[in-house]
């Protein structure tokens, strides 16, 4: 108990309380210099433009207005969102790696490595179960046309566009 009361190098100190069986610990907290962002690299992409990507990202080199201050969770959620981004443009199997590294004292480059891998098109469409609306119709009211890439925002619109017909012919429960 004696050497705790006299403080730690680590910053941290004890301090007694009037309590005979309390003790008070204080953190004295440094946080030292952050990472400044050099520079932003962006490589692999081909379908994206790299400043298309660069504007959906929030962590960013520093600038004449701009302190470039760098956040390990806004580049993971800057990963996650292009990935994201690539998705919905129908790249399903998209890899997107970040790196760091720190090219001065307390300056970091990151390097995005995209792997975009390939589109999937629509091959066959089919519609099963209808027994009432013209399959014709079916494809007109879905806007899916065989030979487009397949995205879930596609699909998605589709299926809410055939639920709306169905409603409007009085099915309800499609």
């Amino acid at each position: 108990r004696a050497a705790l009361a006299a403080g730690r190098e680590d910053g941290r100190k004890v301090i007694d309380a009037p309590l005979d069986n309390a003790v008070q610990i204080n953190y004295t907290i440094d946080k030292g210099p952050q990472h400044e962002i050099n520079d932003v690299r962006i490589q692999g992409n081909h379908y994206f433009s790299t400043s298309e990507i660069k504007a959906r990202m929030k962590v960013r080199a520093k600038g004449t207005f701009k302190k470039g201050t760098f956040s390990p969770q806004l580049l993971e959620q800057d990963r996650l969102n292009l990935i994201a981004m690539y998705q919905k443009a129908g790249f399903e199997a998209t890899t997107i790696n970040a790196n760091t590294t720190e090219v001065k004292s307390h300056e970091i480059d990151i390097t995005v490595s995209i792997e975009e891998g390939q589109q999937l098109p629509i091959e066959i469409l089919t519609f099963e179960g209808n027994v009432v609306v013209p399959e014709s119709e079916i494809r007109e009211r879905s806007g899916i046309r065989e030979g487009e890439t397949y995205t879930p925002v596609l699909v998605e619109t589709a299926r809410n566009a055939i639920t709306s017909m169905y409603y409007a012919k009085g099915f309800p429960d499609v």
